[in-house]
């Protein structure tokens, strides 16, 4: 709106066009799976699809966190909770206190209550997403590593999404 005419405008057009145009460009949003994220993401997607011609490509949820057990497991590492349980564990494995027994099924069930909320966000962001928003996830990765190992961890997970993608689309 500010520039009308001469080079900067026949620029502004050009670069108007490209991202106007779905077949070659589109937003790709990442977010978290945590509820500010993931509120901003929804938000964020409805206004580019309300105010701009851009296409929305994606959304990629990254540090997803896998949970540790499945439904049927939950008794089990209930019961494993449970004084009498872990008092037992701990006398196998030679620890006289507990208390390690006790920290390791306390950060295992904190782990699991993680990666429920989770699965949460992920599916109000899934509701607050139109259909046709593809929705990716990217796993938490455990690792020190930094740079280019970390890279290239993500853009494998990533590739195997868009192979899909692609063969969803034929």
């Amino acid at each position: 709106e500010l520039v009308q005419v001469g080079p900067v405008r026949e620029q502004i057009e050009w670069m108007l066009k490209i991202l106007d145009d779905p077949a070659s460009t589109g937003v790709v949003v990442v977010t978290t799976p945590e509820e500010m994220p993931v509120t901003e993401t929804v938000e964020l997607v409805d206004r580019i699809r309300v105010r701009t011609n851009v296409d929305v490509a994606a959304v990629v949820v990254n540090r997803m966190l896998s949970p540790w057990f499945e439904a049927t497991d939950e008794s089990t590492f209930d019961a494993l909770c449970e004084a009498d349980t872990a008092a037992v564990l701990a006398s196998a494995v030679g620890e006289k206190s507990g208390a390690k027994v006790r920290t390791v099924l306390e950060a295992a069930a904190l782990a699991q209550r993680r990666a429920d909320v989770a699965t949460e966000h992920l599916e109000r962001l899934r509701a607050g997403l139109p259909a046709a928003v593809p929705m990716l996830t990217v796993p938490e990765l455990f690792t020190k590593a930094s740079g280019r190992r970390v890279v290239t961890l993500m853009a494998d997970r990533l590739a195997a999404y868009g192979d899909a993608l692609v063969g969803e689309r034929r």
